[in-house]
């Protein structure tokens, strides 16, 4: 449609995510060979062909379909860099996830429980169901209950959707916790109001990250 245009001037190769074999390597390059199964965060996916730098793509994971290694990347990256490198979630820490069914926050919602944290999440009530399967501990129905009289004292808030979500986030963080945004800017003046840290965070792709996860 258009709408990144001033960022992204066309005509542009779309796509970001990706997962395929390895056809050819560059002069160097000794961690991955021709034939190995990758995935990562490629560039220019919607192609049939795509060259990529060897530190921001990992080896597939026999588990996975190419299709399913492929929608994983700038999710989960993004949702393990804003709890993890950005907030700093512990084990036994509690987390409210807002967003909790949609494509980083279900993420959110399983790297946080596979760390020991207590997961309160968002999202309508058809996608209950789902998101306790993911591993919520906690459900707001966003829909019927406001999350600030269901949630209270939280370590962390993981923001996925901005706006009037984000505003009324800072209210339920307990001293000394944070809020994290992928969705907005957050606002310094509110974090001091409640003596917390508001913070932004984005994805960053590595080979040790991407094998981990």
């Amino acid at each position: 449609e258009g709408y990144l245009g001033d960022w992204f001037p066309p005509p542009q190769i779309l796509g970001r995510d990706g997962a395929g074999d390895i056809v050819a390597i560059g002069e160097g390059v000794t961690n991955f060979k021709v034939g190995d199964a990758v995935y990562g965060s490629i560039g220019k996916t919607y192609a049939e062909f795509a060259a990529t730098i060897t530190s921001e793509i990992a080896l597939k994971p026999k588990s996975l379909s190419y299709t399913e290694a492929a929608a994983l990347p700038i999710g989960v990256l993004t949702a393990w860099n804003a709890l993890f490198d950005t907030a700093g979630l512990t084990a036994g820490q509690r987390v409210l996830i807002h967003g909790a069914a949609g494509g980083v926050g279900s993420f959110g919602v399983q790297l946080a429980k596979i760390k020991g944290a207590h997961v309160i999440a968002t999202a309508s009530a058809s996608n209950e169901a789902f998101v306790r399967e993911l591993g919520a501990d906690e459900f707001i129905d966003y829909r019927t209950t406001r999350f600030e009289d269901a949630a209270k004292n939280v370590d962390v808030v993981f923001d996925t959707m901005g706006g009037e979500t984000l505003d009324r986030s800072y209210a339920v963080v307990k001293s000394g916790g944070t809020v994290v945004t992928v969705a907005g800017q957050p606002s310094p003046e509110k974090a001091a109001q409640y003596n917390i840290k508001a913070l932004s965070a984005g994805s960053r792709a590595t080979t040790e990250l991407l094998t981990e996860i």
